[in-house]
């Protein structure tokens, strides 16, 4: 699999955390952050997680693998 950096920003808005994976790409000296993908606001990230972490190969985002992440990724 393709080796794609990315990493959890954590944003508050409204008084509520909400989590998003993003990817940081470096351009003309300056970075800029994308978001790949959102998990929604942090309770229900962190129950989404547990479950996708317990039934990895059935509950794992297909988008996700098809960008490159896997479970070696997403453990570390």
């Amino acid at each position: 699999m393709i080796q794609v950096p990315g990493f959890l920003k954590f944003v508050l808005t409204k008084e509520r955390r909400y989590v998003y994976l993003a990817v940081a790409k470096k351009k003309n000296k300056r970075v800029n952050t994308h978001i790949v993908y959102s998990f929604g606001p942090l309770a229900k990230a962190l129950e989404a997680m547990y479950v996708t972490r317990d039934d990895f190969e059935n509950l794992f985002p297909l988008e996700f693998k098809e960008k490159g992440y896997d479970w070696e990724g997403v453990k570390d």
